[in-house]
């Protein structure tokens, strides 16, 4: 069995969260499609998909197994906030595989100043209430924050 297994599994996992989910998807696309569709960015998101709206909100996600280290992460993070041209992102959502390293993600985060949102959370959370019923972190800062309300001014921190 293939080492990435359980990564492909997790990814697969959100893939169905958004696309069976309640919200109207525009499409979804997991990272094993997107160099078919002509993919030429140079950070491959596990998860791009957009909600239907007047707006065409579209969000990246990645599966955060602990394999790679944070830094490597915060490296994706930061290309994503640069932008990817013809793809305006609302957020960058990261679902971890434990709480232990969702709690190493939000201390390393502080003090680190980034271009979009980041939404947290864990996949034990999104299995209970689904992609858009999880209240996600939102790092740094810690304020809850449903998907679908990334791209609102929440309240002064």
């Amino acid at each position: 069995m293939p080492s990435h297994v359980e990564h492909l599994l997790g990814v697969n996992e959100l893939r169905l969260g958004v696309e069976q989910g309640p919200v109207p998807v525009a499409y979804c696309f997991a990272y094993w499609q997107l160099a078919d569709l002509g993919w030429r960015y140079p950070v491959i998101p596990d998860l791009l998909f957009a909600v239907r709206s007047p707006e065409g909100r579209a969000f990246v996600a990645e599966y955060d197994r602990g394999t790679e280290t944070l830094d490597k992460l915060f490296e994706k993070v930061r290309r994503y906030g640069a932008g990817l041209e013809g793809f305006p992102l609302e957020a960058v959502l990261v679902v971890t595989e434990e709480t232990r390293r969702f709690n190493l993600l939000a201390r390393a985060m502080r003090g680190i100043e980034l271009a979009m949102r980041v939404l947290v959370s864990t996949i034990g959370e999104v299995r209970d209430a689904g992609i858009f019923g999880t209240p996600f972190v939102e790092l740094p800062g810690g304020a809850k924050r449903m998907v679908l309300e990334a791209g609102e001014e929440g309240p002064e921190e």
